[in-house]
């Protein structure tokens, strides 16, 4: 058995297929585990350095612009990499037409901040600066192109530079005691300094940007499939970032903060399933031209291996939870609970990683969308029930549940879907992980 074993890790080490995506994993599990180290004590700093008042205020103003970002996306970027997997040789064009959409998005998404601050009194400059930094988000196209080309190392390069760099400012305005506006302004300088990092590797080692050219054939064929993820987009980010919004006015700012530092907890062990749906959905999305059995071993082994991945990521870590006060100081105390509960949040956040790739696959984007609004109204609802109950352990709860609600209990509600909520209860079976790595193995990627 043992020589069984090392001969099947020999073939799939010299198998192009699974060394391709294993090395496009592996550059970007190591900038997540960058990110996580030096994101952790660097975030940690910044939040004794603030108190959870003024930490609280900051991610607040965040999660503000992070909510009217999704439109500057509009909803493309599946899309996008879906057609550069499927239509290498018109690259140039799809890049070009999506650059060209994606700043008119960005126009409306600064147009429309804008306007909001008008009617809002409280953390206007902060939202301001912050919101400033997505002027050249256009540029975020070529991070689809290497996904599409499984170079994901340039990703993490151009995050791990950038990372570093704000790092290191974070660092120096916490020890300088800046105002909040020197943070804000390094949230900005943040997003700036990695698309342009982005530009600077495509240029030197992919193509040139001035070859790609605007096509509004091919700007209305995107568009019309790209609609309903943007109207899921907004809901999704709703769905995200609503809680912090609604804590703030029915709770205050230190309430904001307690959760923000649970919730930043939380959302780092999302990077996990995020890279394993970015390395693998290339694959799913190719078997499609394959045989139905191909396709259907690769995507429930996709399934399988996402939520074990999920339900790991949201165990392991409540060994830890006692940590929080130890690290961050007695004033983040109430973020223990919400922490063990939010933990949750992860495993739904892998399982909707994988539904999402199946429901693309199968052109049923309006389901997604459909779900996500359904979802963001539920998550409203039980906030304002629950806030006002059990103030940051009650908009936990909430994410929890609607989670939940998203990505089981909807897709068995309607006929077109319910082969998805099939698919999800048959890759309860860890079997099939191993199944979908031996066809891997057997074929090319």
């Amino acid at each position: 058995m043992l020589n069984a074993a090392k001969e099947f890790l020999k073939r799939a080490f010299h198998h192009d297929g699974v060394r391709r995506y294993g090395a496009n994993t592996l550059w970007l599990m190591a900038e997540k585990v960058i990110r996580l180290a030096v994101g952790f004590s660097v975030g940690v700093y910044v939040a004794r350095s603030l108190g959870p008042t003024q930490y609280g205020l900051l991610n607040y103003a965040i999660s503000y612009v992070a909510i009217f970002s999704v439109i500057s996306t509009l909803g493309l970027d599946q899309i996008v990499l879906r057609e550069l997997v499927r239509h290498p040789e018109q690259s140039d064009r799809l890049l070009g037409t999506t650059f060209g959409l994606r700043l008119a998005g960005t126009g409306i998404m600064l147009t429309l901040l804008a306007f909001s601050l008008f009617f809002h009194p409280a953390g206007g400059g902060l939202i301001a600066i912050i919101g400033a930094g997505y002027c050249c988000s256009a540029f975020q196209v070529i991070e689809f192109y290497f996904q599409s080309k499984v170079r994901s190392k340039y990703i993490a390069l151009s995050q791990i530079i950038a990372l570093l760099v704000v790092s290191g400012c974070k660092i120096w305005a916490a020890g300088q005691g800046a105002a909040l506006y020197w943070f804000a302004g390094i949230e900005a300088f943040y997003m700036v300094l990695m698309f342009l990092i982005y530009l600077v590797f495509f240029q030197s080692r992919e193509g040139d940007c001035r070859n790609w050219r605007f096509d509004s054939r091919i700007a209305r064929a995107i568009l019309t499939d790209s609609w309903p993820y943007l109207l899921t987009s907004i809901a999704g980010m709703g769905y995200l970032r609503i809680d912090q919004l609604m804590l703030r006015y029915m709770q205050g700012d230190a309430a904001v903060g307690c959760y923000s530092v649970a919730m930043r907890l939380v959302e780092l062990l999302y990077v996990i399933p995020t890279i394993l749906g970015n390395s693998f959905l290339p694959a799913v999305i190719q078997a499609v031209g394959c045989s139905r059995e191909t396709y259907r071993v690769r995507l429930l082994g996709f399934l399988s291996l996402m939520f074990y991945v999920g339900l790991t990521l949201s165990v392991l870590p409540m060994l830890a939870a006692g940590l929080i006060t130890v690290v961050y100081g007695a004033a983040y105390a109430p973020a223990v609970p919400v922490f063990l509960i939010g933990l949750w949040r992860v495993l739904f956040c892998s399982m909707g990683v994988a539904s999402g790739g199946y429901l693309l696959n199968q052109n049923l984007q309006r389901y997604s969308m459909l779900f996500a609004w359904i979802g963001f109204a539920f998550n409203i609802g039980m906030n304002y029930i629950l806030i006002s109950r059990l103030g940051e352990v009650g908009a936990a709860v909430a994410a929890v549940l609607s989670g939940g609600v998203i990505v089981y209990g909807l897709p068995c509600c309607f006929t077109p879907t319910r082969g998805l909520f099939r698919l999800l209860v048959r890759a309860l079976n860890p079997l099939w992980i191993r199944r979908g790595w031996k066809e891997i193995n057997r074929r090319e990627i």
